[in-house]
């Protein structure tokens, strides 16, 4: 395979990553019945907490970084002795960004099985001690055998599609709940959710695409016709892909999201790839 075709894979495998940081507590309803919980219903909720912020913690920093961290999960069942607590899990994670508008699941993972464990203290304060996944591959099935008790073990290697439904709700929870704090309103889904048009769909040949995929200036631009939103130094960006097909030029440009003033901009011949002029 030419080098040419191996770029044009590289660059349809990372926009694929993004269907499949700011960090917030796992969204729950108002609790206007805490006097009522016996100890055991505490106990619970507090393991939960301490799942949503044990997932939030190990994947942070681990995948294409959103402005919105998020989870949901579902604690299969739990083992106490002494002050070792060992959580089954069903979890997932994704990280959220605006793109052509939208809040999309930028990166992070599907459902996977983890078993989490934690120590608690007299205060009922969970730390957590290990977090352990199943190996990827071949191995999947075998270290989920070996991780979770026999009577979990079905429910690891048949996710259902309720579930993951589920697990996806709770993490669109967060992206919700960020919206509402910076007062943005914004269609919340993964990337095969919406619309992104390739410069290769609208005509531009696979070379100059490929070109645009090497160029390093334009390494934070989205591989497709629309744009993107960054938080740098505490400033919000729109890094912005236009191209025009009469006059044959394919146009980056960065601008303040809300003075809309140039920062950069960059000008490419779509026949040659050639840049055409800089800003």
């Amino acid at each position: 395979m030419n080098k040419g075709k191996w770029i044009v894979l590289l660059c349809l495998f990372l926009i694929a990553a993004g269907i499949i940081g700011y960090v917030m507590t796992r969204p729950t309803a108002p609790d206007t019945s805490a006097s009522n919980f016996d100890d055991t219903t505490q106990a619970t909720s507090n393991l939960d907490k301490a799942v949503s912020n044990a997932i939030l913690t190990k994947n942070r920093g681990s995948y294409l970084a959103g402005e919105c961290q998020a989870e949901g999960h579902y604690i299969m069942d739990s083992t106490t002795e002494g002050t070792s607590v060992i959580a089954y899990v069903l979890a997932m994670y994704g990280e959220y960004g605006f793109e052509d508008g939208n809040f999309v699941k930028v990166s992070g993972t599907g459902v996977i099985p983890s078993v989490i464990k934690f120590s608690k203290d007299g205060a009922g304060t969970y730390s957590m001690v290990n977090y352990q996944e199943p190996e990827d591959g071949e191995g999947y099935a075998a270290s989920i055998r070996k991780m979770f008790p026999l009577a979990l073990q079905f429910q690891c290697l048949n996710i259902s599609a309720s579930r993951v439904k589920e697990l996806q709700t709770q993490e669109r929870e967060y992206a919700a709940i960020y919206l509402k704090s910076i007062s943005r309103h914004a269609a919340i889904g993964n990337y095969g959710d919406f619309d992104h048009p390739l410069l290769t769909s609208l005509g531009v040949s696979v070379e100059v695409s490929n070109m645009m995929c090497e160029n390093r200036n334009l390494s934070k631009y989205p591989l497709w016709v629309g744009n993107v939103e960054r938080i740098e130094d505490g400033i919000r960006y729109v890094y912005q892909v236009d191209y025009d097909q009469e006059a044959h030029e394919i146009t980056y440009s960065k601008l303040k999201y809300d003075t809309k003033t140039v920062a950069e901009k960059f000008v490419f011949d779509s026949t040659s790839g050639k840049e055409i002029s800089q800003l």
